[in-house]
């Protein structure tokens, strides 16, 4: 293991084009712990000084002894934080929608022009944060995903939500998975009878194609939306009459009353 991580460490360091003595390529296997994506944060995080490694990085053990309690988001967070502020919001994309996108489907959603878009993108990949799926772009590692989604404040969240389900609203009509991560955006939003309108026409159109598990899920969805609103109004604009099957689980209809 302290092989592979020292080559890790190695490639790393090269790619930048660093040439690092041995006891930085030891500082990283001692910050991963034999964890290969702390071992490439722990090299991409390393500060340089006049293109050289900083030799007090090299030499500080007592800054970060490994890539537990918070070091690897802290290191992460602050090579994203230097990044563009296309660059975050792609991320920012990817790490709210929780899934690979199209570069298409982020055009739409960010409303980036494509050369904008593509010069994101690549310094993303350059990062290490993303990679390419055939046609859709993706995280490298879950965690990134992860620490990207929890950088993001509020309003900007509710807002890249909102963006996601626009976007997705297109195909939503004739796919029930689509209709239901649109519902899932759309609570995310803030817009509750809107995603439960949605989660509905979900469990209907999964109903309809035998896909029990979906419609569990979009049933799970609509509850607890339903539970959030308010209920006056959620009843008055929807109709939807909520019962209990044979089973003692809530299912829900659009039917009028």
């Amino acid at each position: 293991p302290d092989e592979h991580i020292g080559r890790i460490a190695q490639q790393v360091f090269a790619e930048r084009g660093l040439e690092v003595p041995e006891t930085a390529i030891e500082r990283v296997r001692r910050t991963a712990c034999g964890n290969p994506l702390h071992a490439i944060e722990a090299a991409l995080g390393a500060p340089t000084q006049a293109g050289q490694l900083s030799g007090t990085w090299v030499q500080d053990d007592l800054r970060t002894a490994n890539m537990r309690g918070g070091a690897f988001e802290r290191t992460a967070l602050e090579r994203f934080a230097g990044l563009s502020g296309q660059a975050r919001l792609v991320a920012g994309v990817l790490a709210i929608a929780a899934r690979p996108f199209s570069e298409y489907d982020l055009a739409a959603v960010t409303e980036t022009p494509p050369g904008e878009l593509a010069a994101a993108i690549q310094s993303l990949e350059e990062e290490h944060f993303i990679r390419r799926i055939g046609s859709n772009v993706t995280f490298t590692h879950e965690q990134y995903g992860r620490s990207v989604n929890g950088s993001i404040e509020g309003r900007e969240r509710a807002r890249i939500h909102e963006r996601i389900a626009a976007t997705l609203s297109g195909s939503a009509s004739s796919n029930p998975a689509a209709r239901y991560e649109v519902a899932l955006h759309l609570e995310g939003a803030g817009r509750p009878e809107e995603s439960l309108k949605e989660a509905l026409a979900a469990a209907d159109h999964a109903a309809s194609v035998g896909a029990l598990r979906e419609r569990a899920n979009a049933l799970a969805l609509a509850d607890r939306v339903s539970r959030s609103g308010d209920p006056a109004i959620t009843i008055h604009s929807l109709q939807n009459v909520i019962s209990r099957d044979a089973t003692g689980s809530i299912s829900f209809s659009t039917r009028d009353q």
